[in-house]
């Protein structure tokens, strides 16, 4: 996490200044940016947090949580908050009890259900891992810490999110903000180049394959690895929704 979690303050004042978010323009061949890498690499490939190696991937999810508390609701103290709780409490035991436990405190501060969220970005997943930046490390979490930490926050009876935020992104803010209401055109395939056409508050495609997830891009032009006869592309609103779309 060692240029990780400092990368929120990075971005806060990049924004705040009236920059565009470095993880949203920023080409990371062969996809669109971070977002796109990071929502395909560990969203659809269902990897735990800390396997990941891109320290910009990693970030998104911790960038999300504020574009969600702060700009979509509102909630400016929302980082404020959870800084606090972790500066009063007592540092975890390791750094497998840390990643759980900032979940839980995420869902605290906010009130809020977020174990899927963090489930999706593969926090609360069983990983067994050496690290190695800026100095070797380990990241163990055991399912059964996985399992303390879900039934703690279910405990709680927070509501869900009403919005599916593990894919929002910059372009997909003002969706999220009016609850924008999904519609489909098409999308056109030409070798591995995706194009959609004629879609509405999307905020993020999918490429299926025999009914999992491969690919899952925020830009309506995007590459795939490949593009086989049977694939699916679905779009996908900020609650969830995913409607298909003909393929030509």
């Amino acid at each position: 996490m060692t240029e990780v979690s400092n990368n929120i303050y990075s971005l806060y004042v990049q924004t705040t200044w009236g920059n565009e978010a470095r993880i949203d323009t920023e080409v990371v061949n062969p996809y669109n940016n971070c977002y796109e890498k990071a929502f395909t690499e560990i969203l659809a490939n269902n990897l735990p947090h800390g396997e990941h190696g891109d320290v910009f991937c990693k970030l998104v999810p911790f960038w999300q949580l504020q574009l969600y508390f702060s700009n979509v609701l509102g909630n400016e103290d929302f980082y404020k908050d959870v800084h606090e709780r972790i500066r009063v409490s007592d540092n975890p035991s390791s750094h497998g009890v840390a990643q759980v436990e900032f979940a839980k405190i995420c869902s605290d501060i906010a009130e809020t259900d977020l174990t899927e969220f963090f489930i999706d970005w593969g926090f609360l997943k069983a990983v067994n891992a050496d690290l190695d930046d800026y100095g070797q490390g380990t990241i163990n979490v055991t399912q059964s810490m996985v399992d303390d930490a879900i039934s703690d926050i279910k405990s709680k009876g927070y509501p869900a999110p009403e919005m599916q935020l593990q894919f929002l992104h910059e372009q997909s803010l003002n969706t999220f903000k009016n609850k924008a209401a999904l519609s489909v055109g098409k999308a056109y395939v030409s070798n591995t180049k995706i194009t959609i056409s004629g879609t509405n508050n999307a905020a993020v495609y999918q490429q299926e394959r025999d009914g999992k997830v491969i690919h899952i891009s925020p830009r309506a032009i995007f590459t795939v690895a490949n593009f086989e006869s049977n694939d699916k592309i679905f779009a996908v609103g900020y609650d969830g929704e995913r409607i298909e779309m003909s393929v030509n």
